[in-house]
C-alpha cells in the first residue's frame, strides 16, 4: 500500500516536470520568435 502510495507521488512529480519542461521550451521558442520578428524590423527599417 505504501510502495503504491510513493508511485503514484512519483508519477505526479514526473508529470509535473514535464509539464514545466514543456513550458520552458514554449517560452523559449516564444523568445526566439520574438527576437525573430525583432530582427526583421529592424532588417527592413534599415533598407
Amino acid at each position: 500500500m505504501g510502495w503504491a502510495g510513493s508511485k503514484t507521488g512519483e508519477e505526479k512529480i514526473r508529470e509535473v516536470a514535464l509539464i514545466l519542461a514543456g513550458q520552458c521550451i514554449a517560452i523559449l521558442l516564444y523568445n526566439l520568435s520574438q527576437s525573430e520578428s525583432a530582427n526583421q524590423t529592424a532588417i527592413n527599417s534599415n533598407k
